[in-house]
């Protein structure tokens, strides 16, 4: 047998070698990339809550469009939109979050995070390159308009929901606040509202709950932060879950903070649930929509509060105010009927709602039927858009 040159045999051990190192690294990357979510198809919905068959993707209801979903993810919950390009837009559920930049016609599953919630979006209000998004404890940043994302911070340890609000403050574009959703022990308030002075790098955590007696190992979800873009006071509410149906909790919580977050206090003692905040920036008025409840209104920071909706239609938490014409609001009512007798729950056929006079009272707006969740107006409130969840996204032009 002939012998092989030292050159030919170190040529091959070096093409083996290098073999085995390509097979372990594709390997690697395979592993720690997660897959894309799958989902089955259109979720099963909670017991009694209704959906309409879902239309084809582009057709049209009387003036609504439907855009679909994301990559075949029908669990979305919350959508926002770029304030001067309408076809830029972020939407989140359990998977993660989904970004689009023609409208809803594509989309990028631009950070991957499975279950404990959806999360948080918050756009920049300083410049529109900067968006966050804070999912269980990590908390992400893009600043290209959604093209490219990195990971800010992780909280010390994973809370029980996570993100589930987010603001960037109007008075100083370094400052972050995040409503955490935490476990709460029986008489032991925790720490749920999230500071940060530099970026979301770091982050200070302030008493924020009440402690309420009656009930024990539940999760406070602070669905619902707000700042005062003038004087920078802070509005917290939300809603205890997984509380036992034969307790009644007396009143739920709606925190206000005149100091960026370290002291709180109640000034709404029986806001209701699941609380919907907006804040007129000329005057300060506050506006509070909580879920299946009227809208009530305050001017003076809290203090004394004005039921604005009487009678009729009783939206549920999903709510939005025009940025030119203030006193036209939109929101809309869930599709819910019992379970057990098949008879639709009050005010809960489905459809979005308008209101011109303030949110005094409200008419039909399209998509009866579908249950409408999270509202938002682009830029110039020129266009809708609403996420049904179970069924997709849909968006109207506005005269």
């Amino acid at each position: 047998m002939r012998n092989l040159p030292v050159s030919e045999v170190e040529r091959g051990i070096f093409i083996i070698v290098f073999t085995f190192l390509l097979v372990f690294v594709l390997g690697f990357i395979a592993c720690a990339t997660p897959p894309p979510y799958l989902p089955p198809g259109p979720p099963d919905l909670p017991a009694g809550m209704l959906r309409p068959p879902i239309p084809p993707v582009g057709s049209f209801l009387d003036d609504w469009v439907y855009l679909g979903v994301p990559m075949g993810d029908y669990y979305i919950e919350k959508i926002a939109v770029d304030r001067e390009d309408d076809r830029i837009l972020y939407t989140n559920s359990d998977s993660g979050l989904y970004v689009s930049r023609d409208g809803g016609i594509s989309w990028t599953h631009a950070v991957y995070g499975y279950g404990s919630g959806a999360g948080a979006i918050a756009q920049d209000p300083h410049t529109v390159d900067r968006v966050f998004y804070g999912k269980v404890n990590e908390l992400h940043v893009s600043t290209d308009r959604g093209h490219t994302w990195k990971l800010v911070s992780k909280l010390d340890s994973p809370p029980a929901g996570g993100f589930v609000s987010l603001v960037v403050s109007n008075l100083d574009p370094h400052t972050i606040y995040a409503g955490i959703a935490l476990m709460k022990q029986k008489n032991q308030p925790k720490g749920m509202f999230y500071r940060s002075q530099d970026d979301g790098v770091t982050w200070q955590t302030f008493p924020f709950c009440p402690p309420v007696s009656m009930y024990s190992e539940n999760t406070f979800g602070p669905w619902a932060l707000a700042e005062d873009p003038v004087y920078g006071i802070l509005y917290i509410g939300g809603e205890v879950s997984r509380h036992d149906d034969n307790i009644e909790i007396p009143g739920w919580p709606f925190m206000r903070s005149l100091d960026r977050g370290e002291t709180w206090e109640n000034i709404f003692d029986n806001a209701g649930v699941g609380v919907r905040i907006i804040i007129d920036p000329d005057s300060s008025k506050v506006f509070v929509k909580p879920e299946g409840n009227y809208v009530w209104s305050s001017t003076d920071f809290g203090l004394t509060w004005h039921r604005v909706s009487n009678s009729g239609v009783v939206p549920h938490g999903s709510f939005a105010r025009d940025h030119y014409r203030a006193d036209t609001f939109y929101s809309g009512l869930h599709a819910f009927q019992n379970p057990t007798t098949g008879k639709l729950a009050p005010n809960s056929n489905g459809g979005a709602l308008i209101s011109t006079d303030g949110a005094e009272t409200w008419q039909p707006f399209g998509l009866e039927g579908f249950a409408v969740g999270e509202l938002e107006l682009n830029g110039d409130a020129s266009r809708l858009f609403v996420v049904s969840f179970g069924t997709g996204i849909f968006s109207r032009y506005l005269p």
